[in-house]
């Protein structure tokens, strides 16, 4: 018999954060994120989402963008806040885009471009976070 997965399990952001804040964890062709901003930006991010569209752990959103490093930190911020996130592509035709969030129940829509017919925040408009200066240790819990 395999052995039991552990019920909590550390953050890998909050724990770069922590550990080797200044370390690069994202890399792309324009952008370079440390650990440290990605926890920053993440946190800050699941506040917003939370004060500003009032969601709570447990509501779902949709998210239609191409891979960007926005988007990692956005996929964290969801994680903190306990926010359910329903992907959907990009080569959907906006009317399956529209048709899938609300077949889905989302409450927000977060894109790369601007839609109409249901809830939605553009990617780019997300604000940008001051650096913490400390971390506080996040661990993500599961029901087996």
């Amino acid at each position: 018999m395999p052995n039991p997965l552990p019920k909590a399990l550390a953050c890998p952001l909050a724990t770069g954060a922590t550990t080797h804040p200044s370390a690069l964890a994202i890399v792309s062709n324009t952008t370079e994120y440390t650990y440290l901003q990605c926890y920053s930006q993440a946190r800050a991010w699941a506040h917003f989402l939370q004060e500003t569209y009032h969601l709570h752990a447990g509501d779902r959103i949709a998210i239609v963008t191409q891979p960007t490093c926005e988007l990692i930190g956005l996929l964290f911020a969801c994680f903190y806040a306990g926010i359910i996130v329903c992907p959907l592509s990009t080569r959907l035709p906006i009317p399956a885009v529209i048709e899938s969030y609300k077949n889905d129940q989302c409450k927000l829509l977060i894109s790369d471009t601007p839609l109409n017919g249901c809830a939605s925040l553009l990617i780019q408009d997300l604000p940008k976070a001051p650096l913490v200066s400390s971390v506080a240790p996040h661990q993500f819990y599961y029901q087996q």
